[in-house]
């Protein structure tokens, strides 16, 4: 009797184990899936709306930004159309090429504004530039971590 109830706490915890796996791993996916706009149902506008929301939030998380942008700020936050805001980032992220946030930038402004339809490629080159974004903002953030010990 003792072994039975013993094998029932130990299927009942590798269970529970097994439930709490597979809900982190849910949860992973859904949030990659959701912050880099991967559903194929999204026109490439919209893809590219939401990549671009993600990546203007990354910025506001790490926060440097703001010090740097100075005549793009007002009321509402940064004007993101103004071309002091490509330099501001380019300030704050030299590791970023000019050349593909620039276009990555026409991008959300055609997205935005523009009455030419975006091709599924033009997407690729906003997921690229959020990965970039993603993996300088986790270095600067562990180096400034080193930094102030």
């Amino acid at each position: 009797m003792k072994r039975i109830r013993q094998l029932k706490l130990l299927l009942g915890t590798m269970c529970g184990i097994l439930l709490v796996i597979i809900a982190v791993i849910l949860r992973v996916w859904y949030v990659k899936r959701r912050t880099l706009a991967l559903d194929k149902r999204l026109s490439p506008g919209d893809r590219v709306r939401i990549i671009f929301k993600s990546f203007y939030e990354l910025l506001e998380r790490d926060g440097r930004i703001s010090a740097k942008a100075g005549d793009c700020v007002d009321a509402a936050g940064l004007d993101t159309t103004r071309p002091e805001f490509v330099d501001a980032v380019l300030a704050v992220y030299p590791e970023l090429v000019r050349s593909d946030f620039e276009r990555f930038m026409e991008l959300v402004l055609m997205a935005n504004y523009g009455p030419d339809k975006l091709e599924a490629g033009d997407c690729e080159l906003a997921v690229v530039m959020y990965k970039r974004l993603k993996k300088l903002v986790a270095r600067k953030a562990v180096v400034r971590g080193y930094l102030s010990k």
